[in-house]
């Protein structure tokens, strides 16, 4: 059997299929934000996503399961990129279409056009003929087609799932699984390239023998009994060579070339770390950052490209290093109130009692229950995180720079002034990365400048993933539910009582392990009071826009340099613009004999790229595992 054919042959258990629907319940209580979801602000519906009312949704396809036909999409339509449930039937393969698009600019000032990656490449490595662009994708005009596509994306913004369908320097080393495209039809010269997609195993065939063995197998196993194996980290083409980090790694540090030797670059794809290294990553972005300086750079640009978040903390960590007397807090957060938080909230608590774990004063004291009604739901009260926690160690795995014994001595100045620093985005920020933009945009007015976007004239949002808080697992749920009945009961009959409660619910041995659930929504310092809805509502341009060009897809340095060039040149922005001061116009220090040494090093590596040192799939190689299917490619 060919195609995804054999994927739709599964049996269906319509048995199975009510009993998971209505199992899901309980656990779909904690996601923060339906009530907006579903009557979200009008201007978010004109420019980002359209209501989607999750319980109703779910209501129509028990009803619909009933019948054994049935919608799906109920987390994806959502587009909250920590609301996500993957059932086995979507885990057997990964979809991808192996030919790699890219949307370029000619100029940088005329709107982009699609053209095959590979095309890019012959011109840029073989002197190969001009690409022409490709007009239809399936028979479509081919950015409707890609823009329509885009929408199966998690990502909330357009222009942010837009970008996520193209080849990206900036996705390798952020470790993101590939989302090139084929299967697509027709370019500006009239010819016509049909490509196969492709199909990655990700679980044990040994014992299939056809769709109904494959049910069966899932029915049987354990939530746990395969994992796809860990990927060796790849060194990202297009990248320059390292000053501070390591390839694959959650950030690098870079030191621009020529006219721009006096410009430092931390690009952070990421603001998670292996546990066991998380105090490795503070050392070398802090040493990153004192390389800079003893290099005599005066300009930092931040590059938030690709950059799907992490961990809550570590935000705050980078943040206080670049600005260490600045209010660390831009965002409150709060949870949905409900039986099963209250019961496990009390038990927690009681059991904690007389542990003293964080520094307050009595104004910060305020009950964390005192419940709040909005949107017809109750929540808890705001939340901010103390950085001075005692067990900021366990939460973060490191002390917050400008806490205990990461305190900064009296009157430290921060190593880059405020005008002297300026974000890149692709809009893909999401998550924690949200976090930090919010920390350097609203405390500090830091100027963002964005990338990419649909082909049309404006702005484009900076930040185009999910805006909300910590992620919660339905693993993590049930562990706590049991944790709460089991170990923290008082007496038999408390235990007894609480199977009775609502939290008796969470107990079926139905696996929830890679069921996602916003946890908390975040609330902007300013809005307190202002507005009626959290940030993931939020509609907010970058200060610029520009848009790729082929030298762009091929160098990251083009990118930090137009950026530059804008921030500190005068130069325009497609889109928008920046402010800048006439007299740093002119500030360019001359280079020095450190500065023209990093220059000739960076020249040998910009001569010797190859061709090949782009790879098309920047996943493990198919091999044998092979299979032809028609397919989408999330992004």
């Amino acid at each position: 059997m060919s195609r995804i054919g054999w994927v739709s042959r599964i049996p269906f258990n319509r048995t199975a299929a009510l009993d998971l629907i209505d199992n899901m319940v309980p656990y779909l209580r904690w996601q923060s934000n339906t009530a907006w979801l579903k009557n979200p602000p009008a201007e978010y519906v004109k420019r980002v996503q359209p209501a989607h009312d999750v319980w109703g949704e779910l209501d129509k396809i028990r009803r619909k399961t009933e019948t054994e036909s049935y919608p799906n999409e109920l987390t994806q339509k959502a587009h909250d990129g920590h609301f996500s449930y993957k059932p086995d039937i979507v885990r057997i393969f990964r979809w991808a279409r192996p030919i790699p698009l890219v949307s370029v600019s000619d100029d940088g000032l005329n709107l982009p056009k699609t053209h095959m990656y590979t095309d890019i490449l012959e011109e840029a490595f073989f002197n190969g003929t001009t690409p022409s662009p490709i007009t239809k994708i399936n028979g479509r005009n081919a950015h409707e087609y890609l823009e329509d596509f885009a929408q199966y994306g998690r990502l909330q913004d357009r222009d942010a799932l837009y970008n996520s369908l193209f080849y990206n320097l900036a996705a390798i080393p952020a470790v993101s699984f590939g989302t090139g495209i084929g299967a697509f039809a027709g370019d500006g010269w009239g010819k016509y390239v049909r490509s196969p997609n492709k199909a990655r195993v990700m679980v044990p065939f040994s014992g299939i023998t056809d769709a109904s063995t494959r049910h069966s197998s899932m029915e049987s196993r354990s939530p746990t009994s395969y994992e796809p194996s860990e990927m060796d980290p790849v060194q990202p083409p297009g990248y320059p060579p390292l000053i501070e980090g390591d390839h694959g790694s959650d950030f690098g540090g870079y030191f621009l070339d020529r006219n721009h030797t006096d410009t430092a670059v931390l690009a952070l794809h990421a603001f998670v770390s292996d546990w066991d290294h998380v105090e490795q990553f503070q050392q070398r972005r802090s040493r990153f950052i004192e390389d800079a300086l003893a290099g005599d750079k005066k300009r930092l640009i931040i590059d938030l490209s690709s950059n799907g978040g992490g961990t809550a903390l570590q935000p705050y960590d980078v943040y206080k290093k670049l600005f260490p007397n600045a209010i660390d807090h831009a965002l409150a957060r709060r949870f949905r109130a409900f039986e099963s938080t209250d019961l496990i909230g009390r038990k927690y608590s009681k059991v904690s009692e007389g542990v003293s774990r964080n520094i307050i004063d009595g104004e910060q004291n305020e009950t964390l229950y005192d419940l709040q009604l909005d949107y017809g739901a109750q929540y808890s009260n705001l939340i901010r995180p103390n950085l001075w926690d005692n067990l900021m160690p366990y939460k973060a795995g490191i002390w917050i720079h400008g806490t205990r014994n990461q305190t900064y001595p009296p009157n430290t100045t921060q190593p880059f002034a405020n005008d002297d620093i300026v974000v890149i985005t692709d809009g893909h920020c999401s998550s924690a990365c949200t976090t930090f933009a919010e920390l350097l945009r609203q405390r500090q007015g830091i100027r963002f400048v964005s990338i990419g976007g649909c082909p049309r004239e404006g702005l484009i949002q900076a930040v185009g993933g999910v805006k909300g808080g910590p992620v919660v697992t339905g693993k993590h749920i049930r562990e706590y539910v049991k944790t709460t009945i089991r170990d923290l009961s008082s007496s038999p009959w408390e235990e007894e009582a609480l199977r009775k409660s609502q939290l008796g619910e969470y107990l079926r041995e139905i696996p929830f392990d890679r069921l996602c659930i916003n946890f908390m929504d975040d609330w902007r310092d300013e809005d307190l009071g202002v507005l009626d809805y959290p940030l993931q509502f939020h509609v907010e341009d970058t200060d610029c826009r520009i848009l790729y060009t082929k030298e762009m897809v091929l160098d990251v340095t083009a990118i930090w340099k137009a950026v530059a060039d804008i921030a500190w040149g005068g130069k325009a922005c497609f889109a928008g613009g920046l402010s800048y001061n006439e007299k740093k116009k002119e500030d360019l220090r001359t280079p020095r004999a450190a500065d023209i040494e990093w220059s000739e090093k960076v020249r040998i590596w910009r001569d010797g790229r190859k061709a090949e040192d782009y790879p098309l799939d920047n996943q493990a190689d198919y091999g044998e595992r092979e299979v032809n299917a028609d397919a989408f490619a999330y992004p």
